[in-house]
């Protein structure tokens, strides 16, 4: 992604271990199990030369030609660097090299072999196409900024380290008198009576024009740079404003993240077929001018998820490319650890309802039995029992208690 935005596009080959005879089938299929799919870098710089199909400038590629540097061993301990050129084409592969011939000059085919594709496995990720295999790089501009800033700046530090230092000048000071002149706090200079001494520099003036100059670049260079890319301060801003101000470096941002899925999802397939496997897909957010959400949006998809509109995944989703939560928070595990929490406290209130019944049932016991002692009670004593029991006056007046049965007794 880096190279596609410095020099317009990038390359990447999706390649495959090779084939080795197995003697046995534990070896065929440990082979088939250690053998995976790899990518191969392949810049701007490298490629060599390139044919479509018809050869027409947005065809689909069936050769290209590239310059590689590849490691093998030399001697029991060293290795050696060789540089090659290798040669993809629909179906074979060939690697060439220099003075592998009779004479030791020229360019020879070194290797060749076949692969089970029927495309070819070479995919370029584009950020500003023209053509086949032809784009411009979108910061050009940046660039050249950049180049003027640096000789701006090489300007400028020059003045200060030559006119930053005062010059001293002396009015009436003969230099042919062949005495050396000594500056310090401890000596002075002798002038006839009309001389004079002063020193001379140059007004700041001149350089406040220089940091200026500097700083018109630097702002110039912020503003057509990619600002997804960069620090940026948005406390004081608002939302619309930060939007209407990303329009531009985002469509460049949209632009990419839309080839770069494209190509993403083409290397998967490959990749998938080469292991035998049914390939996924891939998708990425194309959506950069309007991600940024300030306080009311989020308020209103809260306000969805609190009415059971969307879920929440679906809002932590929509918070983090709103620029709300941060990129490297995973939405799954945020979503696993609430759900955790929230059956942690369930458990707690279930254990504390659980105590709360016991206790109560402890208590409605315990009153039980009271209440049948107080009516074991009751019938010993009172208006109901004794001598007031049978019509006599003299009986207890008082209703019966556990510890006393009546306060006025029968004589």
């Amino acid at each position: 992604l880096i190279d596609s935005l410095l020099y317009g596009h990038t390359c990447v080959v999706v390649d495959n271990p090779a084939d080795e005879a197995p003697t046995n089938l534990l070896q065929k299929r440990k082979a088939q199990k250690d053998r995976k799919p790899y990518l191969i870098p392949v810049n701007a710089q490298q490629v060599l030369g390139w044919r479509t199909t018809g050869n027409r400038t947005q065809g689909v590629i069936d050769q290209v030609r590239y310059f590689e540097t590849v490691i093998e061993p030399k001697g029991p301990f060293g290795e050696e660097a060789i540089e090659q050129i290798r040669v993809l084409k629909t179906g074979t592969w060939e690697t060439w090299r220099a003075g592998d011939g009779l004479n030791g000059t020229g360019w020879t085919r070194h290797d060749s072999g076949t692969y089970d594709l029927d495309e070819l496995p070479f995919v370029c990720v584009y950020s500003n196409r023209l053509a086949t295999m032809v784009s411009r790089p979108p910061m050009l501009e940046v660039a050249y900024l950049n180049l003027a800033y640096a000789q701006r700046f090489t300007d400028y530090h020059h003045a200060i380290h030559v006119g930053a230092q005062p010059i001293l000048t002396l009015k009436g000071f003969d230099p042919d008198n062949g005495e050396p002149i000594g500056l310090s706090v401890n000596t002075a200079v002798l002038l006839p009576p009309d001389g004079d001494a002063a020193y001379v520099e140059p007004t700041a003036a001149a350089y406040e024009a220089q940091l200026k100059c500097l700083q018109t670049l630097e702002e110039q260079i912020s503003s057509l740079g990619i600002n997804t890319l960069a620090r940026q301060n948005i406390t004081n801003a608002a939302a619309e404003a930060k939007r209407l101000d990303r329009v531009d470096s985002d469509s460049i941002m949209a632009v990419i993240s839309e080839d770069l899925s494209r190509a993403i999802q083409r290397i998967v397939r490959i990749t998938a077929t080469y292991a035998g496997v049914e390939e996924p897909e891939v998708t990425i957010p194309k959506d950069y001018e309007n991600r940024l959400l300030d306080g009311n949006q989020v308020t209103a998809y809260l306000q969805l998820f609190m009415q059971g509109a969307i879920d929440q995944e679906t809002l932590l989703r929509i918070l983090q490319e709103g620029e709300v939560l941060p990129i490297y928070i995973d939405i799954q595990e945020v979503i696993t650890k609430a759900q955790d929490y929230v059956e942690e406290q369930m458990a707690r209130e279930i254990e504390k309802a659980e105590a709360v019944s016991e206790v109560s049932i402890a208590e409605n016991e315990a009153a039980a039995k009271a209440a049948g002692t107080t009516s074991e009670g009751a019938t010993q004593g009172g208006v109901a029992s004794g001598k007031a029991a049978k019509g006599s006056t003299t009986g207890n007046s008082t209703l019966p208690t556990p510890l006393r049965p009546g306060k006025h007794k029968s004589k």
